[in-house]
């Protein structure tokens, strides 16, 4: 079964805080590993605009973070992936390859021509 991917909403912040906590690794982060899940998960630095999420039913299976990397007009063309976070019983179900495709679509579709 494929996700369905689809903009976050404010109400997906308990579960993305829960699989952004559970998917935390040395390997990639630039942050201390968190003491719990991030309440809230929304804050002045993640905005819902910016993530897609995959899900199945009314379950959250993982998201991505879109965004342009500098507030300036002379980036309004970049998009740039900024996340990318599948819970482990998702894993291998194509939820990643999902969220990557509908990252690229979204990006044209704000007129990216870097996505």
């Amino acid at each position: 079964m494929r996700p369905l991917i689809r903009p976050a909403r404010p109400s997906d912040g308990a579960a993305l805080a829960r699989i952004d906590f559970a998917t935390w690794s040395p390997l990639h982060a630039v942050t201390e590993r968190p003491a719990a899940p991030a309440d809230p998960f929304f804050t002045g630095h993640r905005e819902p605009g910016e993530h897609l999420v995959a899900e199945d039913g009314a379950e959250l299976l993982g998201y991505a973070v879109l965004r342009c990397p500098v507030p300036l007009p002379a980036f309004a063309h970049v998009r740039q992936l900024q996340g990318l976070a599948v819970r482990e019983e998702a894993r291998g179900r194509g939820v990643a390859r999902a969220l990557l495709r509908a990252c690229a679509d979204e990006a044209r579709a704000q007129g990216s021509r870097r996505p």
